[in-house]
């Protein structure tokens, strides 16, 4: 298939992503998504609205940035998808809600 380009979806709803550059356990992490209901907190995308047109995944999202003491705890998390995940860190999109 020379000249495609190809991505991969996880078909597994359950499955969480590669562990986290930050060391969020699993549980935690399990923990969120459900609580979540597997959709981005800002947009509501989920999995189900997967296109090739619109390849994004769900990521979670430090309230209170790690880097500036955010504990990877539920309260301090959120499931965001990784479109709105770019635009938080760009400055371009701001959350509406705070911790919890």
């Amino acid at each position: 298939m020379e000249g495609e380009d190809w991505q991969y979806v996880l078909e597994d709803l359950e499955r969480v992503a590669e562990p986290h550059d930050r060391k969020i356990p699993e549980k935690v992490q399990k923990e969120v998504y459900k609580r979540d209901k597997h959709a981005c907190r800002s947009c509501g995308w989920t999995r189900e609205k997967w296109t090739k047109a619109n390849p994004r995944i769900l990521e979670l999202h430090h309230l209170k940035q790690h880097v500036d003491g955010g504990h990877n705890v539920p309260k301090n998390l959120i499931v965001i998808c990784s479109r709105c995940h770019d635009e938080v860190h760009a400055g371009r999109l701001e959350l509406p809600m705070t911790e919890g």
